[in-house]
């Protein structure tokens, strides 16, 4: 596995509120990596107190309670079950905070976690994970929105006199109210697999898909996203964390195990 990844505050504003985590071990010969991405929500106060707690939550949990979990059997499910109490527990003290000061605060999280061949997806609110295999790029996560969750429930968002207004507003997001839902998935990865975790403040200028070079280092390849971002407007944060399957532990025979549309 090989990753690269990018901040930045963009052209616009003075102070960044994403985080991010981007770590790699190998235990017992088995491949062991965490990406995340969280985005303090724009407009919001604290949203970036609130995206670094949840980030250096993450990182403790990788460091004191992932060893721990990786002793014992069904070690997927247990590292499922343990991420999402610590998610949840970063939402209550976010969510108690706020209340406490009167004040709104929140954050997105989209992370990967990697265990051998198989792939752990964790997600809340609109930061993006993509996911790119023989060359053909989808996007793994929903975003919550107002508008996406208006297309799913089979309506037109466009008809809405707000719509312009409402249409990026989140509608689930870590903190920013008294539950939040996350959504999970577990994937199996083949050899030159490439995925991607990014706040809105990268996708929204750049179409991974059509855009990002077949080959290269990671790191490379998104110093080259970040000097194009940095040629348009980048009225947001941008984060991204691309990471790389270079085929050496995962099995080849995994490429036939999911179609593309399975991920869809």
């Amino acid at each position: 596995m090989k990753i690269g990844y990018i901040t930045g505050y963009g052209n616009v504003r003075t102070e960044n509120q994403d985080r991010f985590l981007a770590l790699l071990r190998w235990k017992d010969g088995v491949m062991l990596s965490l990406c995340a991405v969280a985005d303090g929500m724009g407009g919001t106060q604290d949203g970036g107190l609130a995206s670094e707690l949840t980030v250096n939550r993450l990182k403790s949990w990788w460091e004191e309670e992932l060893p721990q979990l990786l002793t014992g059997d069904a070690v997927q499910g247990m590292v499922s079950q343990s991420l999402d109490l610590v998610i949840q527990e970063c939402h209550r003290i976010v969510w108690s905070r706020a209340c406490e000061r009167g004040v709104s605060s929140g954050t997105t999280l989209s992370l990967l976690f990697f265990y051998g061949g198989q792939i752990l997806v964790k997600h809340i609110g609109d930061s993006r994970i993509y996911y790119e295999r023989n060359g053909q790029w989808a996007q793994l996560t929903q975003d919550h929105t107002w508008e996406q969750q208006e297309l799913e429930r089979g309506a037109d968002p466009t008809m809405d006199p707000g719509y312009l207004r409402k249409k990026g507003a989140l509608v689930n997001a870590l903190g920013a109210c008294e539950s939040c839902r996350i959504d999970t998935r577990i994937l199996q990865m083949a050899e030159g697999d490439r995925y991607l975790v990014c706040s809105d403040g990268f996708y929204r200028y750049l179409d991974p898909g059509s855009r990002m070079r077949e080959d290269g280092d990671p790191q490379k390849l998104l110093e080259e996203k970040e000097r194009e971002i940095l040629l348009t407007p980048a009225t947001d944060n941008y984060t991204a964390i691309l990471a790389v399957n270079d085929g050496q532990r995962a099995g080849k025979g995994a490429v036939n195990t999911l179609r593309l549309q399975d991920f869809i």
